[in-house]
């Protein structure tokens, strides 16, 4: 594999001087002539993490004029969705202590810390194919020099103060490479339903954070047993789109939070600041110290590498650590006396831990999550700004956990307001559930059944279903998708047959599905927009595949009646690509022949041709090739 140069993003507290100077010089007393380099090697898990950007609070005036938003954001509900907000970390790989509970391996000599972020944490992630919990042998290159300064020092200072840019995550820290790395243990797919219901463990975290006497440090909610309002229906004073009625109803009873595998902790102090001594002296690579004529002093400086953590100035991957290892640590001491959470917390199995965090600290998001959840335990962060947390951004982060991406519309990262995943403006205290893609994708619903098929072949159609002969079928019936889990059509036209398990052809698969908004309160898809009142077909384009390896997202290309792109608003094609020899491509007509309250009439069309005459005998075999409703003889393209 070639090597992969990814910067590190980490704060180093250490001591360290240049080849050839003098005690006392730091590197800003020098410059950036970086000589002194080791390499630290050692085994470490990659972890990738989305998130979206709180917005902040308004001015008490103002301004004159408002500029518009770039055209990649889109500020709804309180949060300011934008795509650069993913990260890829290194962390220490998960064993079972002796008590029986995950923790970090004491055997692991790596820093922690983000190798990538945003379009490069993407890029990683897809090339490598990278699920959370594998595990490599990596390989740091560490300039001791640049990496160095005394954390009293003013370049110290300086170098810090300048890594926190604008207070958010920390911008890159010189003398820290991710050189190179190999797999040596891959993660497993857990979080896609094969027929066994997935019973959740999860402890929810309320967390203070003790720098100084500000309440604005303090968890907003200050009594555990108020929190579980939010999670279950049977508690006091409930919410309609509690989580385990969030999961129950938009996975059909597939997924279960239930009350005795959940446990809800705090509020927990965690100290303000501090510092993680990291030991690398037996993971450094002795041929460099030996071929360096300052062996001895880079041992020493880079003995004592650590990341630190400060809430008052930073909130990256030393921060979270900070919060998870205090939590872990108090879960363990209530352990002790608590049987309720010692058992979910000894579960070594896709535990979910989610941190609830008081408003005043420096992270750049209002939600953070682990994207699939395929470790031993997986991390979900929650900003709070009042004692009511928002469902929607909850129920999102948890949903990376289950390995969803986000939902798209065009180039807008969290356009589709069909999918909670994607743009919840409207939702309110309703569920908004999952498109079909997506749906599909995690093995919560299928294509329809009929005439003998029982796992969804019946509405799962390729190339071969649509010929020249026969390129009609009509009266598809797809339920409202709240009302069962076979409902939806997948139209394929890059693929030969249903046995065919990739596309031969670079053309968009698409998802076929019928929403309609439901008026009880905490029913499936209660969180749709007022426009789906009357039930809408959705068309969904989704190339990916289930597989928690496959990065792929979902994207709305139209819903209708009232598309957009037809002149009789009933009808929508896809773009055409010309058939090739292997008879792929062309397009499909979608046309709505009938919405009722539980189901809609469909009539599929493929267009072998852009007009009749493009085709040899178009004209004169019966056939309407170009969908357009006309006989042969009486087309235009044929007179």
């Amino acid at each position: 594999m070639p090597a992969v140069m990814f910067l590190l993003v980490l704060g180093l507290v250490t001591a360290a001087h240049a080849e050839g100077q003098g005690a006392g010089q730091s590197a800003d007393d020098i410059g950036l002539n970086f000589t002194q380099k080791i390499y630290v090697k050692g085994t470490g898990s990659f972890v990738f993490q989305s998130a979206f950007r709180a917005l902040p609070p308004p001015r008490a005036r103002p301004p004159p004029f408002r500029r518009p938003p770039p055209s990649d954001r889109v500020a709804s509900h309180g949060v300011l969705h934008t795509p650069d907000l993913n990260y890829m970390h290194v962390v220490c790989p998960k064993v079972v202590s002796a008590q029986g509970y995950p923790v970090n391996d004491p055997r692991c000599g790596i820093p922690e810390g983000v190798v990538a972020e945003g379009t490069d944490a993407l890029a990683l992630r897809a090339s490598e194919r990278i699920l959370n919990g594998d595990e490599a042998n990596i390989v740091f290159e560490v300039d001791t020099l640049a990496a160095g300064g005394n954390a009293t020092s003013s370049g110290g200072r300086r170098r810090r103060g300048l890594l926190a840019g604008s207070s958010d995550q920390p911008a890159v820290v010189q003398g820290m490479k991710l050189s190179k790395f190999t797999f040596s243990k891959k993660g497993q797919q857990k979080e896609i339903f094969t027929g066994k219901p997935i019973d959740l463990r999860t402890i929810v975290y309320l967390i203070d954070i003790q720098c100084g006497n500000r309440s604005d440090y303090l968890n907003p909610i200050r009594n555990a047993s108020d929190v579980y309002k939010w999670l279950f229906p049977s508690s006091p004073n409930t919410v309609r789109n509690n989580l385990q009625n969030y999961y129950s109803t938009c996975s059909y009873g597939k997924v279960q939070m239930q009350r005795q595998n959940t446990v809800v902790l705090g509020p927990l102090p965690v100290a303000c600041r501090g510092t993680f001594p990291v030991d690398v002296a037996a993971a450094a690579d002795q041929d460099a110290f030996t071929r360096n004529p300052n062996a001895t002093a880079a041992a020493a400086t880079t003995r004592s590498l650590a990341t630190s953590w400060d809430f008052t100035q930073y909130c990256g991957p030393s921060e979270q650590r900070a919060w998870q290892d205090a939590a872990e640590a108090f879960a363990q001491k209530a352990a002790a006396t608590d049987p309720a959470v010692a058992a979910v917390l000894a579960w070594t199995q896709r535990r979910r831990s989610l941190f609830l965090l008081p408003p005043r600290n420096r992270c750049p998001w209002q939600g953070l999550a682990d994207v699939t959840c395929t470790q031993p335990v997986c991390s979900a962060f929650l900003q709070l700004f009042s004692t009511t947390p928002d469902m929607q951004v909850m129920y999102h982060e948890l949903m990376h956990n289950m390995g969803l991406n986000h939902a798209t519309l065009g180039s807008n990262e969290y356009g589709d307001s069909t999918d909670v995943m994607g743009n919840f403006a409207a939702a309110g205290s309703g569920l908004l559930c999952h498109n079909a893609p997506y749906m599909y994708r995690i093995g919560w619903a299928k294509p329809i059944n009929g005439r003998g098929s029982v796992n969804g072949e019946f509405g799962n159609l390729t190339a071969a279903n649509f010929t020249t002969q026969s390129n009609v079928i009509e009266g598809l019936r797809i339920p409202a998708q709240g009302t069962t889990d076979e409902n939806m059509v997948v139209v394929a036209l890059g693929a030969k047959d249903s046995t065919t398990p990739v596309a031969e052809l670079a053309y968009p698969t698409y998802f076929l599905s019928y929403r309609i908004r439901n008026m009880t309160a905490g029913g499936y898809d209660s969180g749709l927009n007022s426009s789906f009142a009357n039930g809408k077909i959705t068309i969904h384009e989704f190339n990916g595949e289930q597989n928690e390896r496959d990065q792929s997202r979902t994207r709305l290309v139209e819903f209708g009646p009232l598309f957009r792109s037809s002149a009789d608003l009933r009808s929508w094609r896809s773009e055409f690509q010309p058939v090739d020899e292997d008879g792929l491509g062309g397009a499909i007509q979608v046309t709505i022949a009938r919405l009722t309250s539980t189901y809609a009439d469909i009539d599929l069309c493929r267009v072998f041709g852009e007009s009749e005459a493009d085709l040899p005998g178009g004209c004169a075999d019966g056939v309407d090739n170009d969908c357009d409703g006309m006989p042969d003889d009486e087309d235009p393209d044929c007179q």
